[in-house]
C-alpha cells in the first residue's frame, strides 16, 4: 500500500460500526478514529468549542475522559 494509512471517522453508533467494517473489507489495515465527546463528530465539535470558551468545563471533561479510560483499561 506504499505507506498510505487509511483511517475512518464515522459516528460512534451501529451505523458507524457497519461503515467501518465495509472499509476493513477493502483495506484490512484501516483504523478508526472515534469521537471522545458525544456519539458523533458534531457533538465533538460543539464540546470542543465550549471547552475553548470555558477552561473549567475543559478541566472537568478531561477528568471524565481519563476516568472512563482507566475504567475501560481495568476491565
Amino acid at each position: 500500500n506504499k505507506g498510505l494509512k487509511i483511517q475512518s471517522a464515522f459516528d460512534l453508533d451501529k451505523a458507524g460500526d457497519n461503515y467501518h467494517q465495509r472499509v476493513l473489507e477493502v483495506n484490512p489495515s484501516a483504523t478508526r478514529i472515534k469521537p471522545t465527546m458525544g456519539k458523533d463528530w458534531n457533538d465533538q465539535l460543539k464540546a470542543t468549542k465550549i471547552m475553548q470558551q470555558n477552561p473549567e468545563v475543559k478541566k472537568q471533561v478531561e477528568q471524565e475522559i481519563n476516568n472512563r479510560r482507566e475504567k475501560s483499561v481495568s476491565r
